[in-house]
């Protein structure tokens, strides 16, 4: 949407701006009529018909801001979004008043409702024409993450974020043998870089950044100038904006209160703060100096002669190949499960005995039981589940069996929850999945399509 990139004479494309939004308002009002009948709830559809709200949002705001020559953060770039952000809702205003002309309001539109909003005082020019014409859609504009969207569109900013880092290096499969990487740049960047004819492997991020002073990162962007800057885009988004506001691991709690007291002064409908190092892991942690230790090849599972005292029980269950399988279920002397075995009729006794040993291996490691219950029912035999079709009572594999062993060992439905599952016609358990438009039983093998 920028003309004239990274020139004194760079400027919004508002001609093409307004039409992009003009385009992109309809196709997603077109959605909710499209998408109506596949709803899978009542409450969906009357939502839709109530409100029909669409979000509209942005992504590569940083990316802009490089084109234009703003450092992200700065009065102009304050001045630059709000300009913007203005632009976009009036052409989304005027696009849903069209569509309301020719198609008729949300259900429940309220005129005057309606200008008591904020949003609308903002636009007084457009009151005439939104009280002949009316609003299509309830809400218009809402800035989501857009993180993997903006990947895809060419490794733009996500959302409304600040860019994250200028580059960084990587290698490749060719490569990597002989040491060798290479840097990977932001798309505003890189397209800087080529415009002035600078080799991106050719320079280092710090030259960058001295060459070019409104080059900046997120973690170089004063909290307050990103908050101020968030709040000006508020202004003209009717719903909330996605943005994170990354603090170095030194960050304290009173200048985290300070942000989110500094938010809602600011009429912001929502902020989120990630500082590093905190327990929830940072998907874009700021890098360490000190190496991260491994996860992996570092548990070491309880030993068997530890425990003074087990208590077990054992049932039988039967599946297509084993008519008598006998599993023996033992719980430590704290009452937690820590072993199975199983003795087997028939089947591939080696396979069975494995995967005993592997489930009493994971529950001596700490695995949650629930996660070793779900996992072991995750595959069903073919034979088992024609059987089960047939009326006969069964487990529906190998492992199918342990899990039933310890489920009733446990005596707790609660350990296989299956949360959002319906009733099976066929079976009775809360076990059909829903599919899109089609059902699927995964204790039977019950399927339908409407």
């Amino acid at each position: 949407m920028i003309d004239d990139k990274f020139t004194r004479e760079a400027h919004v494309n508002y001609e093409r701006l307004g039409t992009v939004v003009n385009i992109a308002v309809q196709a997603l009002d077109e959605i909710l009529t499209y998408g109506y009948g596949m709803q899978p709830l009542d409450l969906n559809r009357k939502v839709i018909d109530d409100w029909r709200s669409i979000g509209l949002g942005i992504f590569g705001l940083a990316d802009a801001l490089v084109a234009m020559g703003i450092r992200y953060g700065s009065k102009e770039s304050i001045e630059f979004v709000s300009d913007v952000m203005e632009h976009i809702m009036l052409y989304a205003l005027e696009t849903s008043s069209d569509l309301a002309h020719h198609y008729g309001s949300f259900r429940k539109y309220d005129f005057e409702k309606i200008c008591e909003s904020q949003i609308i005082k903002a636009f007084p020019y457009m009151r005439d024409k939104i009280e002949m014409d009316g609003l299509r859609n309830g809400s218009l504009i809402s800035i989501a993450p857009t993180g993997t969207i903006s990947l895809f569109a060419g490794r733009f900013t996500g959302g409304v974020e600040p860019m994250y880092q200028v580059a960084y290096e990587r290698t490749s499969h060719s490569t990597e043998d002989e040491g060798k990487t290479f840097f990977v740049y932001a798309r505003g960047v890189e397209d800087l870089l080529k415009f002035h004819g600078i080799d991106p492997q050719k320079i280092t991020v710090d030259e960058i950044k001295a060459r070019f002073p409104f080059v900046i990162e997120s973690h170089e962007v004063p909290w307050k100038e990103r908050v101020a800057l968030q709040g000006v885009m508020q202004d003209y988004v009717d719903n909330s904006i996605s943005s994170t506001v990354n603090l170095p691991n030194s960050a304290t709690w009173e200048d985290i209160r300070d942000i989110y007291m500094f938010a809602w002064e600011q009429g912001l409908k929502g902020i989120t703060v990630f500082r590093d190092g905190c327990k929830r892991g940072n998907i874009l942690g700021v890098s360490k100096d000190e190496p991260v230790e491994s996860m992996y090849n570092m548990v070491e599972p309880l030993k068997r002669g530890s425990t003074y005292r087990v208590d077990g029980s054992t049932f039988k269950q039967r599946t297509a190949c084993v008519p008598s399988m006998y599993v023996t279920v033992n719980k430590s002397d704290t009452g937690d499960l820590m072993e199975v075995f199983t003795n087997a009729s028939g089947g591939c006794q080696a396979n069975i005995n494995t995967i005993t040993r592997l489930v009493s291996l994971l529950l001596r490691a700490g695995v949650k039981r629930d996660i070793v219950i779900e996992e072991l029912r995750e595959n069903q035999c073919p034979a088992c589940q024609a059987l089960r079709r047939q009326g006969k009572s069964l487990s529906l594999s190998c492992g199918n069996a342990i899990a039933d062993a310890m489920t009733a060992m446990l005596d707790d439905e609660s350990t296989v929850e299956h949360d959002g599952y319906l009733v099976c016609p066929e079976c009775g358990k809360h076990t059909l999945r829903p599919e899109g438009k089609c059902f699927t039983c995964s204790n039977c093998g019950y399927s339908k399509c409407d």
